[in-house]
């Protein structure tokens, strides 16, 4: 920030919590700014009061996913922020909430989050399975829970699926589980999520070691970094 004396921060609630530390001791940083977005995963209500409270900044939710190149809603510039939601659809976007029947749901009513528009990707490389189940009559699955208000804002509520969402990024728990199970040691994996203060979702659970294995927790992990995406290995394990 001293460097290249940025006018916008756009990141995740994890980085904003590192970020209280310096903007604190050096408020000048915080003169600079004009707009702080988050997304990724849902920032707490009281980090967007410490910030207003202690820096006078204001952070802006999205919500968007990698198949949405990557922004469906946004609280933006050019209409007032709704705190808790994540603000309306973008000009190039459409959102619906549906039933498990797919049908259309009224403002208030909980429901899978579905988008369309210019920005959703046309499908998973060489997956054609994958995107046929991604999709239903042009608009994308999200798999999030949400619902709409009467001014299209969005609020999220949960997931769908069984998925892990770290810092935006999707863990499937049964992906975790499968490739765990390519290590010669364990003998069975359970894969599942945990909130996290700081850093919301994060990946936990514990394996079952094969007879006389003497794995211990730092070769676990040192197999991890080897053979697994950094984002999906778990942050705290048990083993059995």
């Amino acid at each position: 920030m001293e460097n290249y004396r940025p006018t916008q921060i756009i990141s995740v609630p994890a980085i904003f919590h590192t970020l209280i530390k310096p903007l604190s001791e050096r408020p000048e940083f915080c003169s600079r700014v004009r707009n702080l977005t988050s997304g990724g995963i849902k920032i707490s209500k009281r980090l967007l009061d410490i910030y207003k409270r202690k820096l006078g900044l204001v952070i802006s939710e999205g919500y968007g996913l990698t198949e949405a190149s990557p922004v469906v809603t946004w609280n933006g510039l050019d209409r007032p922020p709704k705190f808790g939601t994540v603000g309306p659809p973008l000009s190039c976007c459409q959102v619906k909430i549906v039933d498990d029947s797919g049908k259309e749901l009224p403002p208030g009513q909980e429901g899978e989050v579905l988008v369309r528009g210019l920005n959703i990707f046309s499908g998973y490389l060489d997956k054609p399975e994958h995107t046929q189940d991604a999709f239903t009559d042009g608009w994308l699955k999200t798999g999030d829970l949400g619902s709409l208000d009467e001014e299209n804002y969005l609020t999220l509520t949960g997931l769908k699926k069984d998925m892990i969402n770290v810092f935006g990024l999707k863990v499937y728990p049964k992906e975790v589980e499968r490739l765990l199970m390519y290590h010669p040691d364990i003998e069975s994996a359970h894969i599942w999520e945990e909130w996290h203060r700081k850093y919301g979702e994060i990946v936990v659970g514990e394996i079952f070691l094969r007879q006389g294995s003497v794995m211990n927790e730092r070769g676990f992990f040192n197999w991890c970094r080897q053979n697994i995406s950094p984002y999906k290995i778990p942050r705290k394990i048990r083993m059995i």
